[in-house]
This record gives C-alpha cells, sequence and structure tokens, in this order.
C-alpha cells in the first residue's frame, strides 16, 4: 500500500520538472530578446584582439566577450533606427536587446570600422556611462579614427558628422 504513493510522487516529481523544463524553454524562445527582430543574413564573432583594441583605446574594460554582431539590411536598420524618415546606416546597437547590427549593404571595407564603433556603444553601455548622445557619437567616432590609425594604419579619418546627430559643433 505504501508503494503505490511514493511512485505516484515520483511520477508528480518528474512530471513537474518536464513541465519546468518545456516552460522555461517556451518561455525563452517567445522572449523578445531570443531572435533578432529582423532578418539575419549572417552572424559575426568580433575577434578578441579586436574587442582588446576597441576597449583600450576607448579606455574601457573588456572583462566580458564581445557581443554577437548580426548582418542586416540596410532598409531594416533604417527602419529600426529612423522609422518614417530616409537615412543612411551602416550599423546600429540596440541597448535594450545588447545586440548588435551591421548593414549587408556597407561597402566591404567599412564593415570592420562599423564594428568598431558599435563595439565602443557597447562598452559604454556595460561601463554603464550615462551621458548625451552626441558625447557618446563623438567618443565612438574618436575611437574608431584612433583605430583606424594605430590597427589599421590608415589616416582617412572620419569627421564627427555633427548634423546627422543634431548636435552642436
Amino acid at each position: 500500500a505504501s508503494l503505490k504513493p511514493r511512485r505516484y510522487t515520483q511520477f508528480m516529481r518528474r512530471f513537474l520538472l518536464s513541465f519546468a523544463i518545456c516552460l522555461a524553454g517556451f518561455l525563452y524562445l517567445s522572449s523578445p530578446s531570443a531572435a533578432p527582430p529582423i532578418q539575419v543574413f549572417s552572424v559575426i564573432q568580433p575577434s578578441p584582439a579586436m574587442w582588446k583594441w576597441v576597449a583600450d583605446l576607448g579606455q574601457y574594460s573588456a572583462l566580458s566577450a564581445p557581443p554577437v554582431v548580426y548582418v542586416v539590411s540596410e532598409k531594416a536598420l533604417a527602419a529600426e533606427y529612423c522609422p518614417g524618415q530616409k537615412c543612411m546606416i551602416d550599423g546600429m546597437f540596440d541597448p535594450d536587446t545588447g545586440r548588435v547590427y551591421i548593414s549587408i549593404d556597407a561597402a566591404v571595407h567599412r564593415q570592420d570600422i562599423t564594428i568598431v564603433h558599435e563595439l565602443v556603444h557597447v562598452l559604454q553601455d556595460r561601463a554603464g556611462k550615462v551621458v548625451a548622445d552626441c558625447e557618446m557619437e563623438r567618443e565612438a567616432f574618436a575611437v574608431t579614427n584612433l583605430y583606424k590609425m594605430v590597427v589599421q594604419g590608415r589616416t582617412d579619418f572620419e569627421p564627427f558628422p555633427a548634423k546627422f546627430y543634431h548636435c552642436p559643433d
């Protein structure tokens, strides 16, 4: 007689554990951060060397791993970044999801620089840096130009496009 309740208890434990695992999986897969909201063409994992360079040049700590970069269409990026407006955009960091997106339509030689620029925003976010958008963009452009000079040996620096970001000169 005491064997039957024990089997029932074991069955219920297994059932509840299985149910909890299934529910957790469902909640994860249906959460907004589980899957990118726009069509992804490919995924890029920035190298540890790039991540370290960007952190060092921006004077940030790179203790955690770099984020994965999602390659999407420029049209999808523009719809996300500047809905209802016409704009050109090569990349975007979404602080709500922690995701980095770059445009598949950007010139190949610009993709690595765009990744560097967006990684600066990731580091700013992880450091809890909360300053005006203009300051954050100026810093990202400065670190990107330093990366071009120090790491790539390039001298084609990009001035900060203050008008694009609606910032004072």
